[in-house]
């Protein structure tokens, strides 16, 4: 689904699925209390996820589809 590697900001990669092939960027999140995400995943300037970290190498990524419920991604709107 996704491929990351460290960077001095967080991590770059791609993700992909059937309806997203991103390059992404995991930055640390400003925590607003103890359960907020760690971290938060951008496509470009768009949010797309939220990541806890749960461990000193594993985060705990969830996407959010940008796509409708039952649309076909690969038809146009």
């Amino acid at each position: 689904m996704g491929t990351f590697t460290k960077t001095t900001g967080g991590y770059t990669g791609t993700v992909s699925t059937l309806a997203l092939d991103a390059k992404v960027q995991v930055r640390p999140a400003e925590k607003s209390s103890e359960k907020a995400p760690d971290f938060r995943t951008l496509a470009g300037r768009a949010e797309i996820g939220a990541d806890l970290e749960r461990g000193p190498r594993l985060l705990s990524v969830k996407l959010d589809d940008p796509l409708p419920a039952g649309a076909d991604p690969r038809k146009p709107p």
